[in-house]
């Protein structure tokens, strides 16, 4: 299966690629990506329901049917996510997913409302290119729509990127309209109805222009500070943060380094690595995109999506429990920015192409290696393979942030 998998991905990121290279630039183009992304959606959501009614099995591991499906069922049998059961997720998360579990009791009802997601998520971003250039938006919907990150982790898994994806397109598409306080209210709601990682993108909501960013502040704030509120009323919003932080995976930085230092994954200074590189470098990114902050809307979208790109990867890149599935809150996103200016666009999407290829290959090689409890200085057989895969992993991803940070940095500079 595993196998059968990486296959899959490789042949649809690669084929994606190859046919858009095909039609780019041709007189059918828009019309032949529409027609592919708009014959993709029901193919998707039949195959969705077709797995999940006649084979369900075929979900064994993922996070959907061993937390969210149960979960949310707990939740509408009464429990209290925090005080009855333990979760990483925000309490609209189970608010979200109650009605559809309710009507259906099933995992497919997860994914099911994660495949809608997504689809309203390419309706707003489409209906925004629509006012400027509606051929860019289609390159960038069928490029995400049929890349493996999409199709497999949303379409098939049902991982709740897809909420935090749709939500900070949203808030970004507000903004850009001068819908200040809407904006950081579809912010703020998508952290309240997915998990902490939806912070990332804040600062680009928050700062898309010079005026109204405490408008849009205001709604993020208050959200922080009721999660804060009722952790000091004793309800353990966080509790498994504090786990969280012992925690290592592969896929990132710190694993590729303690694999070559024996014993570093012990050292208890070492914890600290994603704290001391994470928050210079993002604070750097901060202070150019300050320095960019404009009232010209041509530009603004572009940096805003390119800073949240470059927070959510630094975060990839750095921090010590990360997961191939994290991507598509902000594949989209990236593909967006790849496209921007529409030069060497073909070379610029062959890191995508390769993240979509690795993206179910890596989860795989992670589990059967035991790399949460095995020392990272096993350097042989299945784990030398997972090393490597990791090596390439980051180093798309690093190209990818530094692409991002680029976009940032020369737009501060045509700024002075």
């Amino acid at each position: 299966m595993a196998l059968l998998k990486l296959l899959f991905c490789i042949a649809l990121a690669w084929g994606s690629l190859a046919t858009f290279a095909v039609v780019k630039g041709k007189s059918y183009e828009t019309r032949a990506l529409r027609t592919i992304v708009l014959s993709a959606i029901p193919l998707r959501l039949i195959t969705c329901l077709a797995v999940y009614i006649f084979l369900p099995d075929l979900n064994q591991d993922s996070d959907t049917i061993q937390h969210y499906f149960p979960r949310t069922v707990d939740f509408l049998n009464g429990l209290m996510p925090y005080v009855d059961f333990k979760t990483v997720y925000s309490p609209l998360f189970y608010v979200l997913l109650a009605l559809p579990v309710f009507i259906w009791k099933s995992v497919g009802a997860v994914v099911l409302t994660m495949n809608l997601l997504e689809i309203a998520t390419l309706i707003v971003y489409l209906k925004r290119c629509k006012r400027r250039d509606v051929n860019y938006g289609w390159r960038v919907a069928f490029l995400y729509y049929l890349s493996p990150i999409s199709v497999y982790w949303i379409g098939l898994v049902g991982y709740n990127g897809a909420i935090i994806a749709l939500f900070t397109m949203v808030a970004l598409v507000l903004a850009e309209r001068n819908r200040d306080y809407v904006s950081g209210l579809a912010g703020a709601i998508g952290y309240l109805c997915s998990k902490l990682l939806a912070v990332l993108s804040w600062p680009a909501i928050v700062f898309f222009y010079k005026t109204g960013w405490v408008k849009r502040l205001i709604p993020p704030a208050v959200a922080l500070l009721a999660m804060l509120v009722l952790t000091v009323y004793g309800v353990p919003v966080y509790q498994t943060l504090r786990g969280d932080f012992g925690d290592y995976t592969s896929n990132n930085l710190p694993f590729l380094i303690s694999s070559l230092i024996t014993g570093l994954q012990n050292n208890a200074y070492w914890h600290l690595f994603p704290l001391i590189t994470f928050f210079p470098i993002m604070l750097y990114l901060l202070y150019l995109r300050i320095r960019l902050v404009n009232d010209e809307k041509n530009s603004n979208f572009d940096i805003a999506v390119a800073l949240a790109v470059a927070a959510n990867l630094l975060f990839l890149i750095v921090s010590r429990k990360t997961f191939t599935m994290y991507m598509p809150m902000i594949t989209i996103f990236v593909i967006h920015m790849l496209l921007a200016g529409d030069k060497d666009s073909l070379k610029q999407l062959i890191p995508i192409a390769i993240l979509g290829s690795l993206t179910t290959i890596e989860p795989y090689l992670q589990i059967i290696t035991n790399v949460q409890y095995e020392p990272y200085s096993a350097f042989e057989g299945k784990f030398t393979l997972l090393i490597l895969t990791s090596v390439v992993i980051v180093a798309c991803n690093i190209y990818l942030f530094w692409r991002a940070a680029a976009l940032i940095k020369s737009g501060a500079h045509s700024k002075t």
